[in-house]
């Protein structure tokens, strides 16, 4: 087994058996209030970002060389032509760290987003009850500024869309880990209410308690959709 990569799974009540298929050194984090074995657990707040924020943190002086984030199921999303398959994966991550790509996006697609993370999924009457968000906007924009200090671009290009990437340690600490620290802090738990905007506080869409991040606007957050990693 290579000690180079580490995979990083954000579980709510998934199935994670994949993950010893899989082949490499794994730690799943866990949602659902009842961990599977050897999961790490966590508050169900603020989806899979939550999640990956909480790993950095912990581990950030610590961090395997090439760090891989996926949600607890992600071969939905993996393959344009179908749900794709664990050795897929395998092959996939083994080739992105033999090549040490510093940023690597796992979807096979990628999506444009604005400042308010149009177009999304919140508006569409299919999705009402689906999210405590829905019918708002997501505030992209405000949370970019607040991360990295300028303004967001007119329109920002989503390179990792379902929050599914591989990144290296190299990579994740160009940035202090004060700024990961404050970044993981910003979600908390409010109460669920039809008038409480929120997002589903977890990796697989369930959504069992809501979370915003703290302070900002009309207490919506990009984890409404996808994840954007600029």
């Amino acid at each position: 087994m290579r000690d180079d990569l580490m995979v990083i799974i954000a579980r709510y009540r998934e199935d994670v058996s994949w993950a010893d298929e899989l082949g490499f050194d794994h730690v799943v984090y866990d949602k659902s209030g009842d961990p599977v074995q050897n999961a790490r657990p966590l508050p169900n707040i603020g989806r899979e970002a939550h999640t990956y924020f909480s790993h950095i943190v912990a581990e950030y002086d610590r961090l395997a060389p090439m760090n891989v984030f996926l949600q607890g199921d992600p071969f939905d999303h993996l393959d344009d032509h179908g749900r794709a398959i664990v050795e897929t994966l395998r092959n996939r991550l083994a080739d992105i760290a033999d090549h040490r790509v510093p940023f690597k996006g796992l979807a096979w697609f990628k999506l444009k987003s604005d400042a308010l993370g149009r177009p999304h999924d919140l508006d569409k009457p299919e999705n009402k009850g689906r999210w405590a968000g829905w019918g708002r906007d997501i505030p992209v924009g405000e949370l970019f500024e607040r991360l990295f200090g300028v303004p967001m671009p007119t329109q920002i290009i989503c390179r990792a869309p379902t929050g599914n990437f591989c990144v290296t340690a190299e990579r994740i600490r160009t940035r202090p880990a004060h700024s990961t620290n404050t970044a993981s802090a910003w979600w908390r738990p409010i109460p669920k209410t039809s008038a409480t905007p929120g997002t589903p506080s977890n990796g697989s869409g369930n959504t069992s308690s809501t979370a915003i991040p703290a302070g900002t606007a009309n207490g919506t957050n990009s984890s409404g959709r996808t994840s954007c990693c600029p």
